[in-house]
């Protein structure tokens, strides 16, 4: 019994880091610099400077929240600002 578990711990461990090197493998490049160099951006601004506007539209729930993700940056910045465009205002 207790062999049969250090070989599933063993097993998991292998199936962890390989799927570790994939994930990190798969993530392209253009995308990982985007995310770091804006990341950098955000902690190289003053502390007053860091606060998002509009915070209280984030837990607004009669707003409307959309996740994108592609691969493709240009498409992806056609399409929000096709929908941004085309959305209609509530008054």
């Amino acid at each position: 019994m207790l062999q049969t578990a250090d070989e599933q711990v063993r097993g998991l461990k292998k199936q962890s880091t390989f799927l570790s090197q994939l994930a990190a493998k798969t993530i392209p490049n253009g995308i990982h610099c985007l995310s770091m160099r804006l990341t950098i951006d955000y902690y190289l601004l003053p502390p007053e400077k860091r606060k998002f506007p509009k915070t209280e539209n984030l837990v607004n729930p009669s707003l409307y929240h959309y996740a994108l993700f592609s691969d493709n940056v240009l498409a992806a910045s056609v399409v929000v600002n096709s929908t941004v465009l085309n959305a209609k205002v509530k008054d």
